[in-house]
């Protein structure tokens, strides 16, 4: 009687993330066919990613003892992260002093994280992956997310870009502490400005607000579209200027150029300074001694001169300056009317050149385009030369009296101008008011 023939099933071991599966035979037991395998692989789930070549392997013989891999899943591919797409630079990690920010400007895109691709398991089982983490950057102090674009971060604010914590915003006032030397090389800031410290020699500062300044100022370049308030002095070897579009205030000047869109107050002193102001000079307590004062409005002053003879100059009233702007805008108006005219001829012969000829060469051509040019710009110009000079002639007639109000002494040798009318004083006086009157300069005491 023939024995019985044992058949060894074989053994199925599926890896804990289903991502693999392996067939173990006992090496004692003769080799299953490659349908058993399979089968035995179905009947223990696995149905994905089953290798044929494998299974034929383990139907030779070969591999028998040994835990054999003979399917693989699709591992899940994890989501990406979310990125901050920063719109500006030098982006937040690169030293700067700061990043200019524009109203309306973008700032951001926040990129959301994708969620990733699932994986399949030898199962047959889907395997989730895992998605990317969040990008956080929220909008702080003077931002706001894009109402058509929530990814974006625009700017409500001009000033200065800072990231922080999590947060980016826009500060409209840059704080710089201690002073600036040559080493910060030229700053050109939209917003306003304040210096914990003193402005050294060779300094470029621009600034689209104000700028305060908690010390004193050298021989430093500062254009500001705002207001100026230095603490201390405005001091050096004459290099130095301050033009400012509102007031200026400083404490005393040395030596440099002061420009400012309204007033100027000086605190104690200028020695040799150039001032002027749209508006008012308002220096109840100060010496002036050299250089010149101008203001379009009235004029306060503490003392003129010195009894060493440093004398200085005082000018109020715009009518001279009115009147020096209209002279040149006569002189103007006529070279650019006898231009007009002789526009006017060349392009008339090149024109009958052109037709006589059935064309210009290229220079000519070249020449009778910049001229046609020129007749189309010319009247544009004559225009508005002629608004200039009619809102000047208004300004005369408009004009109202300025003053020059000394508190203290005016020292003889100071020259007092007003509205383009000049005088000498020729011996000290005291507590003193200049006006224009009948064309000259009158002096009363200061009651």
């Amino acid at each position: 009687m023939d024995s019985a023939t044992t058949i060894y099933a074989p053994r199925i071991m599926v890896a804990a993330d289903g991502l693999s599966a392996a067939v173990a035979l006992d090496e004692s037991a003769p080799p299953p066919a490659a349908e058993d395998i399979v089968r035995a692989l179905r009947d223990a789930g696995v149905i994905f990613g089953i290798a044929d070549e494998a299974v034929a392997r383990l139907a030779s013989g070969a591999g028998h003892g040994e835990a054999v891999s003979v399917a693989a899943g699709t591992p899940p591919v994890p989501g990406a992260d979310g990125r901050i797409e920063w719109c500006f630079a030098p982006e937040p990690g690169a030293k700067a002093l700061y990043r200019n920010a524009a109203i309306g400007q973008r700032l951001a895109v926040v990129h959301e994280p994708t969620a990733g691709t699932p994986g399949v398991s030898v199962l047959g089982r889907p395997i989730a992956p895992k998605p990317g983490r969040p990008a956080a950057l929220r909008a702080g102090t003077n931002t706001v997310r894009d109402a058509g674009d929530g990814r974006v971060i625009l700017a409500t604010a001009a000033g200065n870009i800072v990231v922080a914590d999590g947060r980016i915003e826009v500060q409209t006032e840059l704080t710089l502490r201690g002073g600036l030397d040559y080493t910060a090389g030229k700053i050109d800031f939209v917003g306003s400005i304040v210096v914990q410290g003193d402005i050294g020699g060779d300094v470029i500062l621009r600034a689209g607000g104000s700028l305060r300044v908690h010390g004193s100022v050298d021989d430093a370049d500062i254009d500001v579209r705002g207001d100026v308030a230095v603490d201390k002095g405005f001091v050096g070897r004459g290099k130095g200027r301050i033009v400012a579009g509102g007031s200026v205030s400083v404490l005393h000047v040395l030596n440099q150029s002061i420009t400012a869109g309204s007033d100027v107050r000086i605190g104690r002193e200028s020695v040799g300074g150039i001032v002027s102001a749209g508006g008012r000079v308002n220096a109840p307590a100060a010496v002036v001694a050299g250089g010149t004062i101008h203001a379009d409005g009235d004029v306060v002053l503490g003392t003129i001169g010195s009894s060493d003879g440093a004398a200085a100059k005082v000018r109020a009233g715009r009518r001279g300056r009115i009147l020096d702007r209209t002279t040149v805008l006569e002189r103007e108006l006529k070279q650019a009317e006898d231009r007009m005219v002789d526009v006017k001829d060349a392009v008339y012969r090149l024109v009958r050149m052109q037709l006589d000829a059935g064309g210009l060469d290229d220079a000519k051509r070249q020449t009778l385009e910049r001229l046609q040019e020129a007749q189309k710009q010319l009247p544009k110009q004559i225009a508005a030369l002629r608004a200039e000079q009619s809102a000047l002639k208004e300004e005369l007639k408009n004009d109202r009296g300025v003053t020059i109000t000394v508190r203290g002494t005016v020292y003889e040798h100071t020259i007092v101008e007003i509205n383009g009318c000049r005088k000498m004083v020729d011996a000290a006086l005291e507590g003193v008011i200049f006006r224009e009157h009948a064309g000259a300069v009158e002096a009363s005491a200061d009651s």
